[in-house]
């Protein structure tokens, strides 16, 4: 006989949405003694389970959200350029250019540098 599924109750249910902010859900199944599946077999069965988790998790999604354009918008150029790069597009890139001042993939100049090595001169290295 197949083991029984496990349920939350609502004290359990109370403690998703405290820790779903903070933990992931890997966290939260280790939290209640239980497998990462288990805890998502137990959300898709429990849709209160999933509400809490969910709704947790974008309550503070957002006031962080609101935390970082407050921030950007009173001049703060890390936050401006992270809300940039995540909500406008923007990206930073690195072009190397890899052909010589004549535009050909040749370089110029090759020189090999080593120290000159002095026979003495009883012809001992």
């Amino acid at each position: 006989m197949p083991p029984k599924a496990i349920t939350f109750n609502k004290e359990q249910i109370v403690q998703v949405e405290n820790r779903a902010p903070y933990l992931t859900r890997e966290q939260l199944a280790d939290f209640f003694g239980i497998h990462v599946n288990t805890f998502d077999a137990i959300r898709e069965r429990q849709p209160e389970v999933e509400v809490a988790y969910k709704k947790a998790r974008a309550e503070t999604i957002g006031k962080i959200a609101e935390s970082l354009v407050m921030d950007a918008l009173d001049g703060d150029t890390t936050s401006r350029i992270f809300f940039l790069k995540t909500q406008a597009g923007w990206r930073e890139t690195n072009v190397i250019d890899h052909q010589s001042s004549d535009g050909s993939m040749k370089p110029n100049l090759i020189e090999f540098v080593a120290p000159q090595i002095e026979k003495d001169d009883k012809g001992d290295d």
